[in-house]
């Protein structure tokens, strides 16, 4: 993609800074808990899986379109028409299996381990190309790429734990409510 003249890959850095405005936002927007007290500190640091696969969607959804339109109008070959596709098939498994009190899949962890798995692909999917001859601005690009996903690989993975966290913190809380009561 040619954006005003712009050298490979400056286009892609700026669609990625961009779009984690937004999934800053969306992860923040779509969680109910201390969301209000802690902002994107909590975002980052203490979210359980839904605010996080919220997050990740929004990355991927552009990511997915810009190669969907390589492939459709070019016919260039782009793994990322895959690799993002099958984040945001797990980010809507996770978002779908999230409870509204926990934020965290109810079901088991295969919707994290999903994300996790697509989020690890599209991470080496971007590093495969770095040892191509490419533009250095291009190559620059792809290990931000690279690294950027393997950051959210281990942070979705890290909100899985935290929804676990939540959920039995809540079973102490209310178990400990109703052992007072009973008192």
């Amino acid at each position: 993609m040619v954006l005003f003249g712009l050298p490979p890959g400056i286009p892609a850095i700026i669609l990625l800074l961009i779009a984690t405005a937004i999934g800053v936002i969306a992860g923040i927007k779509s969680s109910s808990n201390n969301i209000d007290k802690e902002g994107v500190n909590f975002l980052f640091m203490h979210s359980p899986t839904k605010p996080r696969a919220a997050f990740t969607l929004c990355i991927a959804l552009p990511f997915w379109l810009w190669a969907l339109e390589k492939v459709i109008m070019n016919g260039d070959p782009d793994l990322g028409a895959i690799s993002f596709l099958l984040v945001i098939v797990s980010c809507g498994f996770v978002l779908s299996r999230s409870t509204e009190s926990a934020g965290c899949c109810d079901c088991s962890n295969v919707p994290c381990i999903m994300l996790l798995l697509s989020n690890a692909l599209v991470s080496l999917n971007y590093i495969v190309p770095l040892s191509f001859d490419l533009p250095l601005t291009l190559k620059i690009y792809f290990a931000i790429a690279a690294l950027y996903w393997a950051i959210l690989c281990v942070w979705n993975w890290k909100g899985r734990k935290e929804g676990v966290d939540k959920k039995e913190r809540d079973s102490r809380d209310h178990d400990h409510g109703e052992y007072e009561s009973i008192v």
